[in-house]
């Protein structure tokens, strides 16, 4: 999967990377991260929770997550999520936090994450935001609107049961 990451980001292909880490299944924790450094550096878009940040970088400030990531992967959009602190987003021209949206009543919140990087990724086709460029220098009001969008989808799917996100009208106000 690494060789075929890099080798599309080498070929100019978009390439996001959501690690989604579950500590229970990996084996070898110092292999795991040299191998997601490498794919970082090669990504456009990266996402990850407060928690993989945590069990990837132990002892690194919360405050200091996306600067210690952008330092590792370099040109890319980094988004990091706290669930209910939110999220924040760090292109190579601005910076924006942004509140969560409240869910109107929990109920599950298994696919929050993964829906909310679908939806990033969505808004940004939908916005017509595909080539590189654009995408890692989002200005400030482009990356709230895009986690603003996001943050609602996954509030959605925190509406109900399992994973099952939302349809774009759904996500509309």
């Amino acid at each position: 999967w690494e060789e075929v990451f890099i080798d599309c980001h080498e070929r100019g292909v978009i390439t996001s990377l959501d690690p989604n880490i579950r500590p229970a299944l990996i084996a070898d924790r110092e292999s795991y991260l040299e191998r997601f450094e490498r794919m970082a550096a090669h990504a456009d878009i990266i996402k990850l929770s407060d928690e993989d940040f945590a069990w990837l970088y132990p002892g690194i400030e919360p405050e200091k997550a996306l600067d210690h990531l952008a330092g590792i992967a370099g040109d890319s959009l980094i988004v990091l999520t706290s669930g209910e602190g939110g999220s924040h987003g760090l292109s190579l021209t601005a910076s924006a936090p942004c509140p969560v949206y409240p869910a109107r009543k929990l109920i599950d919140t298994v696919g929050a994450g993964d829906t909310f990087m679908a939806s990033m990724l969505a808004w940004l086709n939908e916005n017509e935001f595909t080539a590189r460029q654009d995408i890692v220098t989002l200005d400030q009001s482009g990356l709230l609107a895009m986690l603003r969008w996001a943050s609602r989808a996954a509030s959605l799917n925190c509406e109900r049961p399992g994973c099952n996100p939302p349809y774009t009208a759904e996500i509309h106000p």
